[in-house]
């Protein structure tokens, strides 16, 4: 584990030299972004479905635009705390 931190800190360092120096870009993604979330069971899919914005694409899966990456992120990050609080619910009815 050492080493491998070693090698993280070291890479990191070079990273953050070579975009101060004009040598990297920036990664954009093409707006809209299409995310598109496949979920384990279909309950988590009728859940994040409730949201206006997202089309249900078959039992498991789901489909969303987001006007940006950070958008895009943050729908996805909701899904996944609703499918969270889903499970724990469904856990705490048996």
């Amino acid at each position: 584990m050492k080493r491998i931190e070693t090698d993280l800190r070291k890479a990191v360092r070079k990273a953050v030299a070579n975009h101060r120096h004009g040598k990297t870009q920036l990664l954009k993604a093409k707006e809209p972004v299409k995310m598109g979330v496949t979920f384990l069971v279909s309950h988590f899919a009728d859940i994040a479905e409730l949201l206006p914005t997202i089309k249900r694409v078959n039992s498991l899966k789901v489909e969303y635009l987001a006007e940006s990456l950070t958008e895009a992120y943050k729908t996805f990050e909701f899904l996944a705390l609703a499918a969270s609080g889903m499970s724990a619910l469904m856990e705490s009815l048996k």
